[in-house]
């Protein structure tokens, strides 16, 4: 996925971007466009590295990630799990920010962005 536009508060990907979380495969614009108008959140990153690894990404989409965007996270079995912003995890694990922004994507939004 790699980021196509940046509006102000417009955040989007190319739009054939998907994310397949836990079997299924959803619309990254769609959960895009979904969480627009959702509060921001400020969380410790420690909370969503259980399921990140830095060494089997793109380095340069790394690098070029911006960790002022949110993340965009859903519950997961007991824990929260990225749905949009790996990369930008990966930054601010490498980067040793304590907490980052996110935006809650409740199961009923997140259905709502099958492909």
């Amino acid at each position: 996925m790699r980021a196509t536009e940046f509006l102000p508060n417009r955040y989007s990907e190319e739009e054939t971007s998907t994310v397949t979380h836990d079997g299924e495969e959803y619309s990254v614009n769609k959960l895009l466009r979904i969480s627009d108008n959702l509060q921001i959140h400020s969380i410790p990153v420690s909370a969503l590295t259980w399921n990140i690894d830095p060494t089997s990404m793109d380095p340069h989409r790394i690098y070029n990630a911006d960790t002022n965007v949110p993340v965009l996270i859903t519950p997961y079995e007991d824990q929260l799990t990225v749905i949009d912003g790996a990369h930008r995890i990966a930054k601010a694990m490498q980067t040793k920010l304590p907490t980052i922004r996110c935006k809650y994507i409740s199961p009923g939004m997140l259905s709502q962005c099958k492909k």
